[in-house]
């Protein structure tokens, strides 16, 4: 996708394109939708919104109304309606990944295993009547995975295969270490290390139902954490290892805390769509990201006292994405769009001083290594970067980043929001990439129709 010259705002992940000329895209690491005509020219937000993940975008045949993806996360995931005027998203149906348009009324879009159509309804706010089955050949064996196209008029291609996930080790320098865990077809984010560097926390959907999983870094065994049909997310460990916070769909929606034994159910903390993100190591503040219709908003949560007020942590710096703390506490590094285009920043905590930039060409998902001396980041091409960060009282001074893992092989969608690796206490970097597979057989169903009513 071509934008105009010198545009801020980075690679774009996913368009469509309308009759009109007009091309909608996903800006990667913003969370935002922007088009641009087809002709060139500056791009333009469509609505206020931010979403979570790759939205897929596709338009409907009015050239107006578009339908996209929206990644698990405190809203759930799930496939919503917008438009180009900006109208707030409708959520048509919780099944995740793309959906696509076939005349003269039907959506099409994955559910569980199989490749499925539902009627939309004529004012385009809701899915009405049967769900209708195209294929069901294991086209959704991985969930999240776009697997298929259709066309308005009638064509659909799609893949019968399966792609596959892996945790492998890599140490500081970049060298890869061996693999934590057999490959795995589930989508897998935001792995976390314990502090005891013995088990890994993550975020794992199987058929649908996202949940926490413990992945045991010494026999390679995963056991469930979480078990509820609402999705659960993103854990992070407290700072002794006892409890794991996590996202939660379930009601009332939020943030639940659960001792990382498994004995006992998980514990309501605070409520609203709010995601953690880290957890200080004085075990003072949880941070975590607020979502809203407007975008990502970073906030430190106490966990002492009796207070549970979130602190804004970032203002006015645009959409704020993932953040972490340093070792120490006293700052946090974190991804904000502010100048068009996702970059790592760090700052000063609590006092807000600087910030410095540490990122120069994009990046996402701010970690720190152990003795935070380092900050690792990913570049817009996937690659794994470290800048080192010499700190003073009141400043910090951060060395021109260097590629770590020139092709770091992490899954790209997991590259737009959310963490895909993570850093153990020893310094080793826990990357979830992609495995490569051989070809993937391809089907072509031609003026596919529904059965008559």
């Amino acid at each position: 996708l071509l934008t105009s010259a010198g545009s801020a705002l980075g690679a774009g992940a996913e368009g469509t394109w309308n009759a009109q000329g007009i091309i909608l895209f996903a800006a990667i690491g913003t969370g935002k939708m922007y088009q641009v005509p087809d002709t060139g020219g500056p791009p333009q937000p469509v609505g206020p919104y931010s979403v979570i993940g790759g939205p897929w975008p596709s338009f409907l045949p009015d050239g107006r109304h578009f339908v996209f993806s929206e990644a698990p996360g405190v809203r759930g995931g799930g496939i919503d309606i917008s438009s180009l005027d900006g109208m707030p998203p409708v959520r048509l149906t919780t099944a995740l990944g793309p959906a696509a348009f076939l005349r003269p009324d039907l959506l099409v879009f994955v559910r569980g295993s199989a490749l499925v159509a539902q009627r939309l309804a004529p004012d385009y706010q809701r899915l009405v009547g049967p769900v209708l089955t195209i294929t069901s050949s294991g086209i959704g064996e991985t969930d999240f995975n776009p697997g298929f196209s259709a066309s308005a008029a009638g064509a659909i291609a799609y893949g019968s295969g399966t792609s596959m996930h892996q945790l492998n080790w890599f140490d500081h320098t970049g060298k890869q270490r061996g693999a934590a865990a057999a490959p795995d077809k589930a989508l897998l984010l935001a792995p976390a290390v314990s502090p005891d560097g013995r088990v890994a926390a993550l975020d794992r959907t199987v058929a649908g139902n996202r949940d926490v999983w413990l992945l045991d870094l010494t026999r390679g065994a995963l056991t469930r954490f979480t078990n509820n049909p609402d999705d659960d997310g993103y854990p992070v460990w407290s700072p002794d290892g006892s409890e794991i916070a996590f996202s939660s769909g379930r009601t009332p929606i939020g943030i639940y805390l659960k001792p990382a034994s498994g004995a006992g159910a998980a514990r309501f903390l605070i409520g609203g769509h709010i995601e953690p993100l880290d957890w200080s190591r004085d075990g003072r503040y949880l941070l975590a990201n607020r979502v809203d219709q407007t975008g990502y908003d970073l906030w430190a949560l106490p966990m002492t006292g009796e207070m549970r007020a979130p602190l804004p942590v970032t203002s006015g710096a645009g959409t704020v994405t993932t953040g972490a703390f340093s070792p120490d506490g006293r700052w946090v590094a974190y991804v904000t769009d502010r100048s068009g285009q996702p970059q790592v920043m760090v700052q000063g905590f609590p006092n807000s001083i600087g910030p410095w930039p540490v990122s120069l060409a994009g990046g996402l998902q701010p970690r720190w290594s152990p003795d935070g001396r380092v900050v690792y980041f990913v570049a817009p091409d996937g690659a794994l970067m470290a800048a080192a960060l010499t700190i003073h009282d009141k400043a910090v001074q951060i060395a021109a980043p260097k590629i770590l893992v020139p092709h770091s092989g992490m899954d790209s969608f997991l590259q737009l929001h959310k963490q895909a690796y993570a850093v153990a206490p020893d310094g080793r970097l826990l990357l979830d990439q992609d495995v490569e597979g051989g070809a993937v057989p391809l089907t072509i169903v031609l003026n596919w129709h529904p059965p008559a009513r």
